[in-house]
Formats: structure tokens, sequence, C-alpha cells
């Protein structure tokens, strides 16, 4: 899903860049670009708006993709943010569940079953 998520993210910055570098180009050279047009877009817009609406329309999209790609990102740090505290989690409660029993006068690891402390020899009961 993170793979899927940033590729369209990229996919969108470069398309919105290709876009906005078009409408710029459109621009600044309309009186060329005039009879280029589809003939649906004639009517429409003269070429110098036309080409300050590419740059707006590809700005945008471009934003949408860096916004798309940083989410994608994020959501996958956090993730594996998670998955870390998750492992930390479980191996701190196995450490407890696993924990030795001491001897009250010494603190010297005891068997389950010991009576007397094998260091300090004092009873456990």
């Amino acid at each position: 899903m993170r793979r899927i998520t940033l590729g369209f993210g990229t996919l969108l910055l470069m398309l919105g860049f290709v876009i906005y570098q078009l409408g710029l180009l459109v621009t600044f050279r309309s009186t060329e670009f005039q009879g280029q047009l589809p003939s649906f877009l004639r009517g429409i817009l003269p070429t110098g708006l036309m080409g300050v609406a590419m740059q707006l329309g590809g700005g945008i999209t471009a934003i949408v993709g860096l916004i798309v790609c940083i989410c994608g990102a994020v959501s996958s740090y956090n993730k594996q943010i998670l998955r870390q505290l998750e492992d930390i989690i479980a191996t701190r409660s196995e450490e407890r569940a696993v924990s030795m029993l001491r001897c009250r006068f010494c603190g010297a690891e005891l068997e389950e079953q010991a009576i007397f402390c094998p260091v300090c020899n004092k009873s456990q009961r």
C-alpha cells in the first residue's frame, strides 16, 4: 500500500510539474500556440489565459502529489515505530513473566523449589 501511495503521489507531482511548465510555455509564447490548440479549446479562453489556467491547475496538482507523498511516508514511518514499540513491550512482558526468585537476605537467584539460599544458607520459608 505504501508503494502505491508513494507512486501515485510521485505521478501527480510530475504530471502537475509538466502541466505547469506547459502553461508557462503557452503563456509566454501565446502567439505561436494559437493555431496549435485543439479546436474545442480555442473558443473557450484566450491563449494567454489558458496558459495561466494550466499553470494554476498544474501547480495545484503538483502540491496535491507532494502532500500524498508526504502522508504516505509519514504513515509508513509511524507504522514502523508502532511495530518497534510493540516488540519492546512484548519483550518486557516476557522478562517479567520469567523473573527468577531471589533470596530475601542476599538477593541471590534461587530455584523454584529452593528452601535454603545456596549463597547465604538462610531459610526462605
